[in-house]
């Protein structure tokens, strides 16, 4: 667990970031129906069956996978989630955070930055080389962008899509 001191727009919260256990489920599916209606997927039906299958495995996880939770003052306002795995060509792992997720009330703090120094501390524990985020696009794709290159991260590719 990860305590941060306030920052600019969160004079006398008290944020942290901790895993995500299964009694965390309904904060979990909350933000990530969140996260769903700000992304550019708003065009399709959201799986909640499916994703709540998914929620409840990654809630009990193995030990290559894991969600972590931001919040202020005790309130969720913010998820991680990602993977540990083998590289496909090498015989060592990598990390891919595959969601991550903050209120907009909670963007102009640290806990984005917090969020991943979580899944890194934890995916390093693991074994695990590096860590990727990936990044399907949204309303700030490119800020985000300049937000982890300002952070360390190495832009090596994107995401391109076709509608069919």
């Amino acid at each position: 667990m990860q305590d941060s001191d306030t920052s600019p727009g969160t004079a006398h919260q008290q944020q942290t970031i901790r895993e995500a256990g299964p009694d965390d489920f309904q904060v979990v599916m909350q933000l990530l129906e969140d996260a769903f209606r700000e992304s550019r997927y708003t065009h399709l039906a959201m799986a909640k069956v499916r994703l709540s299958k998914l929620v409840k495995s990654l809630l009990r996880p193995p030990p290559s996978q894991r969600i972590f939770l931001a919040l202020n003052d005790g309130v969720p306002v913010g998820l991680i989630g990602g993977t540990v795995s083998p590289y496909i060509f090498a015989d060592a792992l990598t990390a891919t955070v595959q969601q991550i997720y903050l209120r907009p009330e909670a963007r102009a703090s640290r806990l984005a930055l917090d969020m991943i120094e979580a899944f890194a501390a934890w995916a390093k524990a693991q074994g695990a080389l590096e860590v990727t985020v990936h990044m399907t696009g949204g309303p700030d794709a490119d800020r985000v962008g300049t937000f982890l290159s300002r952070h360390g991260f190495t832009h090596t590719g994107g995401n391109f899509f076709r509608t069919l």
